[in-house]
């Protein structure tokens, strides 16, 4: 099966995304080389300067993980490979992973405040708290995109990793992890962009 990113190569446009773990090579299709700029930082590496060494129990270093990749991103939409090393042009299509909502919606609390939610479709202060954050972060990338001149042309679409909606308190939550694609037509391609999405 094609990945959006082999379609996208077979058009001779340039592709990248930032996710969770190597696995996710898996977004390369079957020819392998869907995805030419994938960076994978190890969720389940260690977590430096935290009192545990897992990203994933403390939502604040969560949020700085998710930082990395929203760095890289910034990063090729500036023109350059995810580590700013190397001048490669914009994707056509790219994107990453926010692994923050997840953790904020499974931890019972952190950074002392309540994880998951309140009432059924209430967000609890942690969950709001990270939420704002990716809206933070989202905003930084859409500027970016408009400081390159690229608004016209890019569609930034957001979805839920795994399509979940909220639980059921007092069901443990479940794993949503927000998205963020961004897909833009190169110069000199024909094509009707849409208006950008927010």
């Amino acid at each position: 099966m094609n990945t959006i990113f082999e379609v996208a190569r077979q058009a001779g446009l340039r592709t990248a995304w930032s996710d969770k773990h190597a696995a996710y090579e898996i977004l390369n299709g079957p020819s392998s080389t869907g995805v030419q700029d994938l960076f994978t930082p190890e969720i389940n590496s260690d977590a430096l300067g935290y009192a545990s060494s897992d990203w994933t129990t403390d939502n604040k270093a969560t949020e700085q993980y998710d930082g990395y990749k929203v760095k890289a991103v910034l990063n090729e939409i500036d023109g350059y490979d995810h580590s700013r090393s190397h001048k490669v042009g914009t994707p056509a299509i790219f994107g990453l992973n926010f692994q923050g909502v997840s953790t904020a919606q499974k931890l019972p609390a952190s950074d002392g405040l309540a994880g998951g939610y309140t009432a059924k479709n209430v967000p609890g202060p942690l969950l709001v708290k990270n939420l704002d954050f990716v809206n933070t972060e989202i905003g930084a990338l859409t500027s970016e995109i408009g400081k390159r001149h690229l608004s016209g042309s890019t569609t930034v679409i957001l979805s839920a990793k795994h399509g979940e909606s909220p639980p059921t308190p007092p069901r443990s939550p479940a794993s949503t992890t927000a998205r963020c694609w961004t897909a833009s037509t190169p110069p000199g391609r024909s094509s009707t962009p849409a208006p950008p999405t927010w």
